[in-house]
């Protein structure tokens, strides 16, 4: 993901002539972009494309795939949860109406997409994308830790949470990396806002799990029903518990 900060018409702007010039460009909004500031991108590039726009909430998607060029997103992280198709083909702008910057991160299928432009304001501090990392990473480390497979160390140091340090860990997370919190939250049709409270309550989860497994309170019937016909797994379930 190319990180811009600065004016934000004059960004889209540059970024049309250079990428997209007399092409088709499609703007997707939310209620959260005011009518000034859609009407100022319009004016800004009506000149050097054939413009459009649509709201992520009445999506038609045989148009978006209908020769556009570009898309440019102008809404919340919340909102852009709506727009769940795939956008690998299009050179995409995503203009944060707000401080929700991890979804703009996310390609259909929640895994990370590195290829597009962010265009940041100041005070863009996304906590929720903090607390998602952090558990992405741990839920990563257990699944390879109990299914025997390559496992890279946590790094356990705490540093301070800056929009910096964010925008860093989330442009060096791993292209496979799959946002099982983020998946949740968009099934259950929970607000991105409560992403972190949902964290907190997925680690609970693994401390009573592993309590469990300290303890030998654990059924074996639950590793029956998880492992199925997979000797290797039962082998090292039982195992935990000796």
């Amino acid at each position: 993901m190319e990180i811009i900060y600065g004016q934000l018409t004059n960004d889209i702007y540059k970024i049309i002539l250079t990428k997209a010039k007399y092409q088709k460009v499609l703007l997707i909004h939310d209620i959260s972009a005011s009518s000034d500031l859609l009407n100022n991108i319009y004016n800004s590039i009506k000149d050097i494309c054939i413009f459009n726009k649509m709201s992520v909430f009445n999506l038609n998607k045989s148009e978006i795939f209908n020769g556009y060029k570009c898309l440019i997103f102008v809404l919340n992280g919340n909102s852009f949860f709506n727009a769940n198709f795939a956008r690998d083909e299009f050179i995409n702008i995503y203009c944060p109406t707000n401080n929700e910057i991890l979804p703009f991160y996310l390609q259909q299928g929640f895994k990370t997409n590195l290829t597009d432009y962010l265009l940041l304001e100041n005070n863009n501090l996304d906590l929720n994308a903090a607390s998602s990392i952090a558990y992405n990473r741990f839920s990563s480390f257990f699944y390879n830790l109990c299914n025997f497979q390559d496992i890279n160390p946590i790094n356990t140091q705490h540093s301070l949470i800056t929009e910096y340090s964010i925008l860093k860990d989330l442009n060096n997370v791993a292209s496979e990396t799959f946002f099982e919190d983020i998946d949740l939250i968009v099934k259950k049709d929970i607000s991105y806002s409560n992403l972190a409270k949902i964290d907190l309550i997925l680690i609970d989860a693994y401390m009573v799990f592993i309590s469990a497994c300290n303890s030998n309170s654990l059924d074996l019937v639950d590793f029956y029903k998880s492992a199925k016909d997979n000797n290797e797994l039962i082998n090292k379930f039982f195992s935990s518990l000796c």
